[in-house]
């Protein structure tokens, strides 16, 4: 393992490499912090100096967000009306995909292998 400090240079305060064991046997990586508030950010991923992923000391989890309100937050970009995750199957014999998020201001689920929507939720609860 080799920890090395960023500076200017990097844009990074540190950098943590592991570079121990086998390809593909490798462990993680552990942030630690003795600072357990919603505010305090002990793991940030950033680009052009915007936090593009974030957990907090309290374990919530952001992402297009450095301010997740719950265990898993994710916000859209300013001007993009439609989100979406999509939760993808690729199980031998029953490979399936959908798409759950707002389009148009509605709740949906649609079923990306079959090119259906097969829920909506408007916002009026219908």
């Amino acid at each position: 393992m080799t920890v090395a400090g960023g500076g200017a240079a990097t844009g990074y305060i540190g950098t943590i490499t592991n570079n121990s064991g086998a390809a593909g046997s490798r462990d993680g990586f552990k942030a630690e912090t003795l600072l357990s508030d919603s505010t305090t950010k002990i793991l940030t991923a950033a680009s052009n100096g915007v936090d593009r992923f974030v957990v907090t000391g309290v374990g919530n989890v952001g992402i297009g967000t450095s301010s997740p309100s719950g265990k898993l937050t994710i916000s859209s970009d300013a001007g993009i009306a439609n989100q979406y995750i999509n939760l993808v199957s690729t199980q031998s014999g029953s490979a399936r995909s959908y798409s759950l998020g707002i389009n148009s201001g509605a709740f949906r689920l649609f079923d990306l292998t079959a090119n259906q929507t097969r829920m909506t939720i408007d916002s009026s609860g219908n």
